[in-house]
């Protein structure tokens, strides 16, 4: 998932800067998805220290995410551009847009406007990444070797914004919303099952971006749980689901950490506070209570996002030295 180390004589500036990856923004939806699981897990609510730090710590990396990417476009506009007409890169520019969703359901209880704000500049964003996503997808020609974990974004947004909108009183807003993001995540899906059952391989650094997945099935737990009765039955099937999933995924992610460090381990981070999101969610509303299940994945989600941080920081840190 990181982006070619393009030749750097004809550009100026630091030779880190032009290889950044573009999916540096997965930091950002990581430590906001945590502040968002903070906020709303009946054991997390006793430490608002745990939600206010960790929205802090999202907003300044994505702040230094945006700035990073448009000191790209205008130090190393070749390699900037590279990565965004790159059809398996291309994609991830549609992370920020997550990111400002999280932001938005992060502040939604006390700074409504702010989050009302944020929630259409997250969707437009998401719109225009997507437009862009189809249109060099189809430039080049749906090649199994442009098919990428990223893929799975465009899907991720579109049901985000369908899970948001009622609350920012765009309830017309969720279907439309729920279609695109389920025509698109069968198509990345069947994609992604074609180049994995047939090649090219995923380059080893891209592999562990699968688990983008997983905020997929946690996605459409938080919508079911919303329509209350209504699809009480799909929620309460989707959240073993969720939890196989879960378990899965942590017991990946402890498999990893025998390996050094690349920046698609940040794939683990938003989708499994998602998960964990859902599981709560869903078990209050369908099971009476928040399990003992939502608390062990909120507290391995705070251990998932804390280890992702350290590495993250130590990576970024030899990165610039080695450049």
């Amino acid at each position: 998932m990181q982006s070619t180390a393009y030749p750097l004589s004809q550009e100026s500036g630091a030779a880190w800067l032009a290889t950044v990856p573009v999916p540096v923004f997965g930091a950002a939806l990581g430590l906001t998805g945590l502040s968002v699981l903070a906020q709303i897990h009946p054991r997390l609510v006793l430490f608002p220290a745990l939600a206010h730090g960790n929205l802090l710590l999202g907003v300044a990396a994505l702040a230094a995410s945006v700035v990073l990417h448009l000191l790209r476009l205008v130090r190393h506009r070749a390699a900037f551009k590279r990565d965004l007409q790159n059809a398996a890169i291309a994609p991830f520019f549609g992370q920020p847009g997550i990111a400002l969703l999280l932001l938005a359901e992060a502040l939604h209880g006390s700074a409504h406007a702010l989050a009302g704000f944020a929630f259409y500049a997250a969707s437009l964003s998401i719109v225009a990444a997507s437009l862009w996503w189809i249109y060099r997808m189809t430039a080049a020609r749906l090649a199994l070797a442009s098919v990428s974990p990223s893929w799975l974004v465009p899907p991720i947004g579109c049901w985000y914004i369908a899970v948001l909108a009622p609350g920012f009183q765009l309830a017309w807003l969720a279907f439309p919303a729920l279609l695109c993001g389920a025509l698109a995540a069968v198509f990345s899906i069947f994609m992604l099952a074609l180049r994995l059952s047939k090649g090219p391989a995923l380059p080893g650094p891209a592999r562990p971006a699968l688990a983008i997945f997983f905020a997929l099935p946690a996605l459409i737990l938080l919508w079911a749980t919303a329509q209350a009765q209504e699809a009480a039955w799909l929620a309460r099937c989707l959240y073993w689901l969720n939890a196989a999933n879960y378990v899965a995924g942590a017991l990946i992610f402890c498999l990893l950490l025998r390996r050094r460090f690349v920046i698609s381990w940040w794939a683990f981070g938003m989708p499994l506070s998602a998960t964990s999101i859902a599981l709560t969610l869903a078990g209050t509303a369908h099971f009476s209570q928040a399990s003992m299940l939502a608390d062990a994945t909120a507290a391995s989600s705070i251990a998932i996002t804390a280890i992702l941080s350290v590495s993250g920081m130590a990576a970024a840190w030899r990165h610039m030295k080695q450049a």
